[in-house]
């Protein structure tokens, strides 16, 4: 994925999907009520607060509400990842888009497309910014990082956190050659937004853009302030994020192009929590205005999302299913989210630590949701997917 035009916007109409991995309502909660100067930063948004994601995990949720494809527990991850991309109903939702004029872009972290997504080709010909590009190996890095974790692995216990060292930092070792790549961390994010700045794309009138960034998944490592910081809690990083989404906003105004956006803020799943294991969903459609943030606790599913999005555009024909503005508050649906667990007397999975999905099934709000996980059993197991090459 090139992220050479990540910051670029469109001269007339932009839908701007934040996708924020691990955000709760919970966390959101109580950082509005630790920072309450932030309910600003929102007050043109309509808070979903009962949204469904339908799996806990980046796999297989972004794969599942960018496609409209629900998970196959029977057939192998990658297959399922590309059966996904490759569907019928994946290839029209990106054609209608580029039928009503949109480009569409999705800015992910690059060193997980096989996790996420099964391979960045998969992606070709949904995503305009999916480029071709040689690689290039950082050896001295690599010998680096791997000497740092053998010191690791024979310390004791007691030393071992000065010589953790995390999946992520091994992102570096293998780069595209020529290519600049998406930015996703929080405070990275953050940082090239103040030095380089939104500006207008002069060869796109309407974008789709995606942009995902690491939200609340843990190591959280992103201050109130929006920068870097080693140690940060849930909270102090919801409420960086919320600066980092001033500071855009800020800068679509300074471009004229904040009110005709159409803004949503979700994350991509919720935590393992019985509480959060919602996620957090916010919309702000082109031309609304509020003095406050709106609540609205229609019974909405992340499969709605392609109808949602089509809707947005004035080209939902129905084919896609109902969208969030068919729900209302009080209204009914059976909606179900899988949880991954470890199960100690179920088989092993290869290439996966997790070996089954548990399923609750409700029907109202993410209380009965709460109230079903701590008080009863799972309504559906399944044996997680096996991967043929595991993606990390």
């Amino acid at each position: 994925l090139s992220g050479e035009e990540q910051l670029n916007v469109a001269s007339e109409e932009n839908i701007i999907v934040f996708v924020l991995d691990t955000i709760t309502p919970y966390v959101i909660s109580d950082t509005l009520e630790q920072y309450p100067e932030a309910k600003e930063i929102i007050k043109d948004f309509v808070n979903y607060d009962n949204a469904c994601c339908n799996y806990y995990s980046t796999f297989p949720s972004i794969t599942h509400f960018l496609t409209g494809n629900e998970m196959d527990f029977t057939i192998y991850a990658e297959d399922w990842l590309w059966k996904s991309w490759m569907s019928e109903r994946c290839k029209s939702f990106y054609q209608k888009m580029r039928e009503s004029g949109f480009i569409c872009r999705l800015y992910s972290f690059s060193s997980a497309m096989g996790y996420m997504f099964g391979g960045t080709e998969n992606l070709f010909g949904k995503f305009d910014n999916v480029q071709s590009a040689p690689m290039r190996v950082d050896i001295k890095l690599l010998l680096k990082k791997l000497l740092t974790l053998s010191v690791y692995r024979d310390l004791p216990y007691v030393a071992k956190p000065s010589f953790e060292v995390l999946t992520s930092e091994f992102n570096d070792v293998v780069t595209p050659r020529d290519i600049q790549v998406p930015v996703c961390a929080n405070a990275e994010y953050y940082q090239r937004l103040m030095e380089q700045r939104l500006s207008i794309d002069p060869k796109a009138k309407k974008l789709f853009i995606v942009d995902h960034l690491s939200g609340t998944h843990m190591p959280c490592q992103t201050g109130a302030d929006g920068t870097f910081q080693e140690e940060a809690t849930p909270v102090e990083t919801m409420r960086g994020l919320f600066t980092i989404m001033e500071e855009y906003f800020d800068q679509l105004k300074a471009l004229g192009l904040y009110d005709s956006a159409t803004i949503i803020i979700m994350g991509d799943h919720g935590d393992m929590t019985p509480e959060g294991m919602t996620p957090g969903f916010y919309l702000k459609r082109a031309g609304e205005t509020r003095e406050h943030t709106e609540v609205n606790s229609a019974p909405v599913d992340y499969n709605d999302f392609q109808a949602t999005i089509l809707e947005l555009i004035g080209e939902n024909d129905g084919s896609f299913g109902t969208s969030f503005f068919d729900w209302k508050e009080g209204d009914t649906r059976r909606r179900v989210v899988y949880t991954r667990i470890v199960n100690g007397n179920a088989p092993e999975v290869k290439e996966s630590y997790f070996n089954q999905y548990y399923g609750y099934i409700y029907y109202r709000n993410a209380e009965e949701l709460r109230d079903h996980i701590v008080n009863d059993g799972p309504d559906i197991i399944e044996t997680a997917n096996e991967w043929r090459v595991g993606p990390w």
